[in-house]
């Protein structure tokens, strides 16, 4: 039996088996098109026996005939099985903005409307995105927060960045 997945790459690449070659690869190679502005997507796959697919049936089963919190019991089902894998593949793809979106942020901009970037994608992508958009004007000071965790840790590194670079205003 053979288990095919795909996901964003910092939750596929934990997954992997234990000293998978292909790993710093795979990374450089997602890294280089998140510079370009491309969207990844990790593909990875692992071979199962009859027994623990076995095993696993039930689970999930019951995890989609579940009257509460159906979407996380099935995500916590099929993660027991995403394990040990080895990568496929990355797909990269380009992902164009609407028509008229640079233009309708410069109107916002320009009306003293505060425009913010949110987005789940790696920081590379994002900054493409900004350019792109001309959310971010070429030749602009672009400062770079990576924090995973509390609302003080972000805070702290927030104030860090404020004491070096003097940018970040408190509110």
């Amino acid at each position: 039996i053979l288990l095919l997945t795909k996901g964003a790459d910092e939750v596929i690449l934990e997954r992997l088996k234990a000293g998978h070659p292909s790993t710093k690869t795979t990374q450089d190679h997602i890294q280089h098109f998140a510079e370009q502005g491309l969207r990844t997507l990790v593909i990875a796959m692992a071979e199962l026996t009859e027994d623990i697919f076995a095993e696993w049936g039930p689970l999930y089963y019951e995890a989609q005939v579940s009257l509460t919190d159906r979407e996380e019991k099935i995500h916590d089902a099929c993660e027991q099985l995403e394990k040990n894998l080895c990568i496929v593949g990355v797909t990269a793809v380009e992902d164009r903005l609407q028509d008229d979106v640079p233009a309708t942020l410069h109107y916002l901009l320009q009306a003293g409307i505060v425009v913010w970037l949110l987005t789940g994608d790696m920081m590379e992508t994002a900054i493409n995105i900004g350019f792109s958009s001309r959310l971010i004007p070429h030749g602009a000071q672009i400062i770079r927060v990576r924090v995973h965790g509390t609302q003080s840790n972000i805070q702290e590194e927030l104030e860090t960045c404020q004491k070096e670079k003097g940018t970040v205003k408190r509110a």
